[in-house]
């Protein structure tokens, strides 16, 4: 998964293509306003991603699909994939009107099913009516003129979504900061030792391979090395190529150590993550001079993000 980003994939989806007189809705609270954004929001996405018009689904099925199957406790449905190739294709372009009822419904559900990950995190659905969220999604389906403008919705989410981080980055923080074999370094670097290595300790420019999982601070995995194939390498890099932050925190880390360093948005200021905090769990499982271990291995460098 890439953290789409969340924040950036939304901003950009947020269209105005719905045209005609509008009979807004009355909402009565921020919370309907910013419930019908994301349903907004969330059909536009699709649309945008796929390059497909409303006209080619069975609209009703398509937002039936979604209102039923818009909960968090949702189960995964590969069937629903299999029905959607074969009414969609492959590269969902090649459109077979036989399947447009199922694969219409199955549209609208995997669609659900994608909003509850991007979105069911701890505190988050507590902030939304669902029923405003589906009709968000029936608007933009049955293009309908939309209640709110594109700089409304935007602003909405984008505020939403920058709480909802900020929050879930201090619950995560309030757990983390009590643990007894935590260190805090310069920079509010953290680095939690979950098993103690037997080896060296790199310096600030050694070659360094390890596995790590990447998160973010509501844990969504963005990458994960252990998953690799057996024929695939470790990946290696000298630290000095990584984010700023490494050079602190890899010092503090000994060769066969298992740890989960927690990097503050400064140490590392990659637009493609905007979170004040990102978490590396990882096993440093060599360490070497520079250079060493890129020519042993003839392995380009590597930045763990691709």
């Amino acid at each position: 998964m890439r953290a789409f980003i969340i924040l950036i994939l939304i901003l950009a989806s947020c269209g105005d293509n719905h045209k005609g007189k509008v009979e807004k809705i009355k909402f009565k609270s921020e919370k309907e306003k910013l419930s019908y954004a994301l349903g907004v929001n969330q059909a536009e996405m699709y649309f945008s991603k796929n390059e497909l018009s409303q006209e080619d689904f069975n609209q009703d099925k398509m937002i039936e699909g979604f209102s039923k199957e818009l909960k968090p406790d949702f189960v995964e449905d590969t069937a629903c994939l299999e029905t959607i190739r074969l009414f969609l294709g492959n590269g969902q372009q090649d459109i077979n009107d036989r399947f447009i009822n199922e694969g219409s419904y199955c549209v609208g559900k995997i669609n659900a099913h994608n909003f509850m990950r991007i979105w069911n995190k701890p505190g988050a659905l507590e902030k939304m009516d669902l029923d405003f969220i589906k009709r968000g999604f029936k608007d933009v389906v049955q293009k309908k003129p939309l209640s709110l403008t594109k700089a409304e919705r935007a602003t909405l989410i984008k505020n939403y979504y920058e709480k909802l981080v900020e929050d879930l980055t201090k619950i995560m923080l309030d757990t983390v900061l009590v643990k007894k074999n935590l260190q805090k370094i310069d920079n509010e670097i953290l680095i939690e030792t979950i098993q103690e290595g037997t080896g060296a300790f790199p310096t600030d420019s050694s070659d360094v391979a390890l596995d790590f999982i990447l998160s973010t601070p509501y844990g969504d995995t963005m990458e994960n090395t252990f998953n690799r194939k057996s024929t695939e390498k470790e990946p290696i890099f000298n630290i000095k190529q990584m984010y700023e932050g490494w050079s602190m925190a890899f010092p503090k880390l000994k060769q066969g150590g298992v740890y989960r360093v927690y990097l503050p948005f400064e140490m590392y200021q990659d637009p493609r993550l905007p979170f004040p905090y990102i978490i590396y769990y990882l096993k440093l499982n060599k360490v070497a001079a520079k250079g060493e271990l890129l020519k042993e291995n003839n392995a380009p460098k590597i930045n763990p993000i691709k």
